[in-house]
């Protein structure tokens, strides 16, 4: 991916990129629609939604983000034998994701945002945290023995993470 700067203000209008798993996609403005937001070639909005389109594609976005999360954690749940007591999305700004001390997963659903392989990293990460409380050198050779690559999603997240808004 290359370095885009986050926009300032999202204007929802149509040929304005959003991002998921890692793809822009441009948004269009239509008049009939199934449902208010869909994901094709592109971003379709109803313009009936487009008025209040950031809590529309808000929605849209804890969906899916819910969703993959969920799937994901529960694949590396099943390959790690690291299982949560359960998954939270939430609208955290500051944190791609969490774990706490009940063995609770966090995540904020913008991570929806990144490639699929930078979600991995999040999620993986957190589960380490299931049994390695703390960032030492333990919790990174546990993390690498999991995820070889991690590195990359890493640096792909500290490089862009600015661009996972809304």
């Amino acid at each position: 991916m290359t370095r885009r700067q986050a926009p300032l203000a999202r204007k929802f209008v149509s040929g304005e990129e959003f991002l998921y798993l890692g793809k822009f996609y441009k948004l269009q403005v239509v008049d009939v629609l199934a449902s208010d937001v869909e994901l094709g070639e592109g971003f379709f909005i109803s313009k009936k939604a487009a008025g209040n389109a950031r809590e529309v594609m808000a929605r849209w976005y804890k969906t899916q983000a819910a969703e993959k999360i969920s799937e994901r954690c529960s694949w590396y749940a099943k390959a790690t034998g690291l299982a949560p007591t359960s998954i939270k999305v939430s609208n955290a700004e500051k944190r791609w994701g969490s774990c706490g001390p009940a063995g609770t997963l966090n995540f904020s659903w913008r991570l929806v945002m990144a490639p699929l392989q930078v979600i991995d990293y999040v999620v993986v990460h957190e589960l380490v945290h299931l049994k390695e409380k703390n960032h030492s050198n333990r919790f990174w050779s546990a993390l690498e023995a999991i995820m070889p690559d991690y590195h990359e999603a890493k640096r792909w997240l500290k490089d862009n993470g600015h661009v996972l808004v809304m």
